[in-house]
């Protein structure tokens, strides 16, 4: 039964006292909607933490012109080949009837492109 008066030291005197301890412990003594709470803000943290990340690595990622250097077109032109993977990545194409491979680099040619070496001279 609440009292008359709804005052908040008449609704104090309402909570029970728990047993074996102050009425300050039973305050500061977190509740399961609280710990609920803290454990969405934490997820919702990281899941912005990883969108920001993924935003960025998308943003690095830009459309690079690749010239596989040694190989040349029905014209007589170099190949080009255009991508968004990074440095160091390895390719394989068909030219000329067999399969080649080439590793892409961050060394950039007079005419603007990047090149890409062949790997199989190498080997």
């Amino acid at each position: 039964m609440l009292p008359a008066d709804p005052s908040p030291r008449s609704l104090w005197a309402l909570q029970p006292e728990p047993a074996g301890g102050s009425a300050a412990d039973f305050l500061l003594h977190p509740s399961l909607s609280d710990l609920l709470y803290a454990v969405v803000a934490a997820m919702l943290l990281s899941g912005l933490g990883c969108l920001v990340r993924q935003a960025r690595v998308y943003r690095r990622r830009e459309l690079r012109r690749y010239t596989l250097l040694g190989t040349q077109d029905a014209h007589g032109n170099p190949l080009l080949y255009d991508t968004t993977r990074n440095a160091g990545n390895v390719l394989i194409r068909v030219v000329e009837g067999h399969r080649s491979t080439f590793e892409l680099t961050d060394v950039q040619l007079r005419d603007g492109t990047y090149a890409a070496e062949p790997l199989d001279s190498y080997l």
